[in-house]
């Protein structure tokens, strides 16, 4: 990274910081409320992708924490910029699908 691309990271950094100071100063103890926003549409999502797994009778069930961790790996690997998209669609099937194969052994 060049010494301009450093500058411009600090100074998103430390723009970023200041807004959210500023935003504190402006509704004190509101600062919670993004956080819980993330967790509750996180735990809504996966709830929904638990229960399609209820709505078509799979059976083994996966358990909740499973669920989780598939949602999350499969979120992470359909984050990655890779060219032509190439192995980040149905990342959560492929995790699944894995998880199923090492239970059958």
């Amino acid at each position: 990274m060049t010494s301009s691309g450093r500058a411009r990271s600090s100074t998103t950094a430390g723009s970023a910081r200041s807004s959210f100071e500023k935003e504190q100063k402006r509704r004190p103890g509101q600062a919670a409320r993004p956080l819980l926003g993330v967790v509750a549409y996180l735990g809504f999502d996966v709830l929904v992708l638990w229960s399609a797994f209820l709505a078509v009778h799979a059976h083994p069930l996966p358990g909740f924490p499973v669920v989780v961790m598939a949602y999350i790996i499969g979120a992470l690997g359909g984050s990655l910029p890779l060219p032509a998209a190439v192995g980040t669609i149905g990342g959560i099937a492929g995790t699944l699908i894995l998880r199923h194969a090492a239970n059958q052994n």
